[in-house]
């Protein structure tokens, strides 16, 4: 306890101040290190009295030079003014608005005039800041986020990439507008110059999947990645994932968008709506068995998109004089694949690379293919609805259980711990009627309530 702290203190400078030999005071110098905890020569000073140990009793330091009613007069400007800071209103506008203060409530001396004009920046917020309202606090990254943020760069500036490999990379929430428990992401990548797009599926995003996802959009692609662009999301700013690409040969480079600013990634957001939203809508996702049959059906349909869907780039941008912002595309739009093919630097092996998708490929064909799996796809996803609620309804529930599936009495909570082995726990609470704390054990189904003891549990 703090006080006894003190009063220990107390006795043990006087003990110290009569001892003048040094091995007894080495002594006593060991016993109130041991017992208080402080550092040795930190305790030698508090013994001998050259730092205080005890209360401080009145504040240190002059005291204000400002009265309650000259306090009250600050205050009431202050608000009038719109809560500036000290630094604003300190000097000149102090004085505008005592000025017209005075006209609309009441004349100040002199002597509180000036003290008021001459008051100080740092002494108006001083006063002031038992009446400022506390506005939403910045919140500070963790010091292992800001480390992974000052390995990759920033880049806000346009892209003016004229070969391929560029690649703008985001992940797309198939959460039905709730992102609560486990769903289903898509990872999409575009490559800035050619159009070139990829769509994969990902379990919760998290380091590895989101890495292996990414990986097999690369091994996909029919040109190497010279630059990978991305948000501050953390299933892309975490060491497995920036390690991984940094140590790939030839170097890969890394950057990332300014927070909160969308429009860095311009180019991947529009393909969220275009590859993403316009396939799969708004739907949930939330059945780990959902995550290779939707992975089948985005690489057919990322790869009908880069054969025969034509797009038209973007070349620039004008503002008008009236303001608004006139837009230059390209003339004649282009396939990702056609302007690929256009590249006089491309290797004979990549152009056969593509030519051989063309000329095994049909567009009706992979159309109808993909509509075939979409359907394949939202069957299992409502037969797996209709087997949870089923499970949901026929679970047998014990009295005082709140929508315990597995009949016991709270509510459960599925933890993933493995996509391949959910496993479902209940919440920590003390289970009732007996009172003992329980730990987040794995919900055992219970035929019978417990008959409740009655000289433990008070009826419910």
């Amino acid at each position: 306890m703090k006080k006894s702290l003190e009063d220990y203190t107390r006795v043990m400078r006087g003990r110290y101040a009569q001892h003048t030999g040094k091995p007894a005071r080495q002594k006593l110098l060991d016993e109130y290190c041991q017992t208080s905890g402080l550092e040795r020569k930190y305790a030698n000073k508090v013994l001998r009295g050259q730092r205080r140990r005890g209360p401080s009793g009145a504040p240190r330091g002059a005291g204000s030079r400002y009265t309650r009613s000259d306090l009250q007069v600050l205050k009431s400007l202050w608000l009038a003014a719109g809560q500036p800071c000290g630094k604003r209103l300190a000097g000149d506008m102090l004085k505008l608005w005592l000025r017209s203060w005075q006209k609309h409530h009441r004349a100040v001396s002199k002597a509180q005039r000036e003290r008021l004009e001459g008051i100080s920046a740092a002494q108006i917020d001083r006063e002031l800041a038992p009446y400022r309202i506390a506005g939403r606090k910045r919140r500070i990254a963790s010091s292992a986020l800001a480390t992974l943020q000052r390995e990759v760069a920033v880049r806000c500036e346009p892209w003016a990439e004229t070969t391929p490999g560029a690649l703008e990379i985001d992940t797309v929430a198939l959460c039905g507008g709730s992102l609560s428990g486990a769903i289903v992401w898509a990872l999409d990548a575009t490559d800035i110059h050619s159009g070139w797009t990829e769509v994969r599926a990902v379990w919760n995003r998290g380091a590895h999947a989101t890495r292996k996802r990414l990986s097999e959009i690369q091994a996909a692609l029919p040109f190497a990645i010279t630059k990978l662009d991305f948000d501050n999301g953390t299933e892309f700013l975490n060491a497995h994932f920036i390690t991984h690409f940094k140590a790939q040969e030839p170097k890969i480079e890394l950057s990332r968008s300014r927070p909160y600013r969308k429009n860095d990634n311009a180019h991947i957001e529009q393909k969220n709506y275009t590859h993403v939203r316009l396939l799969l809508g708004d739907d949930r996702f939330e059945h780990y068995e959902l995550v290779e049959p939707l992975n089948e059906a985005l690489r057919e349909w990322s790869l009908w998109n880069n054969l025969y869907g034509a797009q038209r780039r973007l070349l620039r941008k004008e503002r008008q004089p009236d303001g608004k912002v006139k837009r230059y595309h390209e003339k004649k739009a282009s396939t990702p694949c056609a302007r690929l093919l256009a590249r006089e630097e491309l290797s004979q092996e990549q152009r056969q690379k593509l030519q051989a998708m063309l000329s095994s490929h049909d567009p009706i064909a992979m159309r109808a293919s993909i509509e075939a799996k979409l359907r394949a796809l939202y069957s299992q996803r409502a037969q797996l609805q209709a087997q949870q609620d089923d499970d949901m309804e026929a679970a047998p529930r014990a009295p005082h259980s709140q929508a315990c599936p597995h009949g016991g009495w709270r509510a459960c909570v599925t933890f993933a711990q493995s996509p391949q082995a959910p496993s479902t726990h209940c919440t920590p609470a003390r289970h009732p009627p007996c009172g003992v704390p329980r730990e987040n054990k794995p919900c055992q189904p219970l035929q019978e309530p417990p008959k409740p003891s009655p000289s433990r549990c008070p009826p419910s």
